[in-house]
C-alpha cells in the first residue's frame, strides 16, 4: 500500500540495512553503539503523480494514477514494476559502476512534472536537503522556495528555472528525453539571459541576478563544461557587486546574498582572488541590523571568517618572503584567525552538538567509524567539515614560516573528522555532496597517499550526482587553483 513501510524495525537499522531486533523502547542495536534509538514511528511516504503514456508530451500534464517515490526492489526476483522503462544503452545500468547510497535513495519513478514548473521546483526542493531540523540555516532551500511568485514575469528565469529541476529529475528517473528537454530550456535561458543583461535597468533587477544563480545551480548537477559553473558563480558575484550592497538588504534580495555567500567564496577560491563579500559594507549586509537567533549568528559569524581565506592565499601568493614585516604580519593574522575560528566552533558545538560515531554502512576499512546526526544532519556536516578545512589551511600556512611537529598531528586529526562525514552527506538529499567539497579539497592537499585515494573515489560518487566533484581533486595539483 501507498505510503506504509514494509520494514518494522526502528529509522536508524533500516537506514542503515541491518536486522533490528525491535526492542521497546530502544533496540538493542542502537543501545550497543551508545546512541539514541529514534524509535518505530514511521513518516509518510510522498507520493507523485505520473503519467499513464509511456511517453508524455512535453509542456503537458496527463496525469491519472500515483506511485509511490521509491526504488524498485532489484534484490526481489520476480517483482513486478507498473511502469517499464524501455531498456537502451543510454538508460540500461551497468553492473560494474556503483551507485552511491544518495542515489539509491532519490526516487527513481519521478518522471517529468510538466503540468507546472512549480510543481517540479517542488519536488526538487523536497529531495534537495532532507532530514534537518534547524530549517532556518537552509538559506538555499528557502531562496529556491521564493522563486515561484515571481514565475512568469521574467523569460530568462523561467526557462532557468525549468532547466535546472528538470535536468535533476529527469537524470534521477533515467529519462533522457527530460534531460534533453532541461538543455533546450538551458539554451533559451542563455539568450534570454545575454538579453536581459543588455537593457541597463532588466540587467540589475532581482530576477536577472536570480538567473544567474540558478543557472550555476544548474551547472553543478549538468556539468556542460568542466568550470562553466564557476563562470556562472562569477557572474553572479559580480552582478552582485555591481548591484552594491544597498540592493541586498531586504526581503527576496538579501535571501538571495545569504543563500549564495558559500559559493561566491568557492568562485573566490577557485579563481585564487579576494572574495568580494570580505569587506565592511558587504559584512554589515550579512550581519544584519536585526537580532538573529544565535544559532544565525554564528552561521554569519563563520561566514565572516570563511570569506576571509581566499584573499589569505591570494596574500601568500604576493607575500615578499624576504621582508620579515611581511612574513611576521601574515602569520600573526593566520594565528589570531585560528584562535578566532578555534573558540567560534566551541560555542558551535555547545548549540549544536557533535556527530553521533556509528559503525560504517559500508563497511568501510579506511574509516570504520562514521558520523550520524539525529536532526541536525546537513547543517552540521557542511559547518564542520568547511571549519575543519579552514584550519587545515590556516595550519599550513604556519607550518610554511613556523615548523611545527605538533601541526602535522593536527592536520591528520582533522582529516579524520572531515572524511567521517562523508558517508552521511550522501544521504543528505541533493545539496548532500556540496556540504563536504571544501573540507575533503583542503584535506586532499595534506593527506597521506592512501586517504588521498580514497578521497579522490569518494569524490567520484559524489559525481553520480553532481558531476563537478570529479574535478575538485588531481594528484600533484594544488587544489586551491583553477586549472586552465
Amino acid at each position: 500500500m501507498v505510503g506504509v513501510p514494509r520494514s518494522r524495525g526502528c529509522s536508524a537499522c533500516i537506514k542503515q540495512r541491518v536486522k533490528c531486533d525491535e526492542a521497546k523502547p530502544e533496540c538493542n542495536r542502537c543501545s550497543r553503539f551508545g546512541r539514541k534509538c529514534p524509535g518505530y514511528i514511521k513518516a509518510t511516504k510522498f507520493v507523485y503523480e505520473v503519467p499513464r503514456r509511456s511517453e508524455p508530451a512535453e509542456g503537458e500534464g496527463a496525469f491519472h494514477h500515483v506511485r509511490e517515490l521509491s526504488r524498485p526492489n532489484t534484490r526481489t526476483r520476480g517483482s513486478r514494476s507498473r511502469v517499464k522503462t524501455p531498456t537502451t544503452p543510454e538508460n540500461q545500468p551497468s553492473r560494474n559502476v556503483s551507485v552511491s547510497p544518495a542515489l539509491q535513495s532519490i526516487p527513481q519513478a519521478i518522471v517529468s512534472p510538466t503540468q507546472k514548473t512549480v510543481q517540479a521546483l517542488g519536488v526538487f526542493i523536497t529531495i534537495s536537503t532532507p532530514r534537518d531540523a534547524y530549517t532556518e540555516t537552509h538559506f538555499m532551500k528557502r531562496w529556491l522556495s521564493s522563486i515561484p511568485p515571481r514565475f512568469g514575469t521574467n523569460k530568462a528565469l523561467d526557462d532557468a528555472v525549468r532547466c535546472l529541476v528538470n535536468h535533476c529529475i529527469g537524470k534521477l528517473s533515467n529519462q533522457d528525453k527530460v534531460i534533453q528537454y532541461a538543455r533546450r530550456a538551458y539554451g533559451s535561458a542563455l539568450v534570454n539571459l545575454q538579453q536581459a543583461i543588455s537593457d541597463p535597468e532588466e540587467g540589475m533587477s532581482s530576477e536577472t541576478l536570480c538567473t544567474t544563480m540558478v543557472l550555476s545551480l544548474y551547472e553543478t548537477y549538468a556539468c556542460t563544461k568542466k568550470h562553466a559553473w564557476v563562470k556562472h558563480a562569477g557572474g553572479a558575484t559580480r552582478l552582485m557587486q555591481i548591484r552594491g550592497p544597498s540592493r541586498h538588504k531586504h526581503d527576496f534580495d538579501k535571501m538571495m546574498l545569504f543563500a549564495f555567500r558559500g559559493v561566491m567564496i568557492m568562485e573566490a577560491f577557485m579563481q585564487r582572488t579576494s572574495c568580494v563579500l570580505d569587506t565592511d559594507e558587504w559584512r554589515f549586509v550579512l550581519a544584519g541590523p536585526d537580532a538573529p537567533s544565535p544559532l544565525l549568528q554564528l552561521t554569519s559569524e563563520f561566514y565572516a571568517y570563511f570569506a576571509t581565506m581566499p584573499g589569505m592565499v591570494q596574500q601568500l601568493s604576493n607575500l615578499q618572503r624576504e621582508d620579515i614585516n611581511q612574513v611576521v604580519s601574515f602569520v600573526n593574522s593566520a594565528s589570531q584567525l585560528s584562535s578566532r575560528l578555534r573558540d567560534w566552533f566551541l560555542r558551535w558545538r555547545s548549540i549544536m552538538g557533535p556527530g553521533i560515531e556509528v559503525p560504517s554502512a559500508t563497511n568501510d576499512s579506511t574509516f570504520p567509524l562514521v558520523y550520524d546526526y539525529n536532526t541536525s544532519g546537513g547543517t552540521n556536516v557542511f559547518f564542520a567539515t568547511s571549519y575543519y578545512g579552514c584550519m587545515i589551511l590556516l595550519n599550513n600556512f604556519i607550518k610554511i614560516f613556523q615548523p611545527d611537529p605538533n601541526i602535522e598531528d593536527d592536520n591528520q586529526f582533522m582529516i579524520g573528522e572531515i572524511c567521517k562525514n562523508v558517508e552521511y552527506s550522501h544521504q543528505a538529499g541533493l545539496f548532500g555532496p556540496y556540504n563536504t567539497v571544501f573540507g575533503l579539497r583542503m584535506a586532499f592537499m595534506v593527506a597521506p597517499l592512501a586517504v588521498k585515494m580514497w578521497i579522490k573515489d569518494a569524490l567520484d560518487k559524489m559525481a553520480e550526482i553532481m558531476p563537478i566533484m570529479r574535478f575538485q581533486v588531481k594528484f600533484g595539483e594544488d587544489v586551491v587553483l583553477i586549472e586552465d
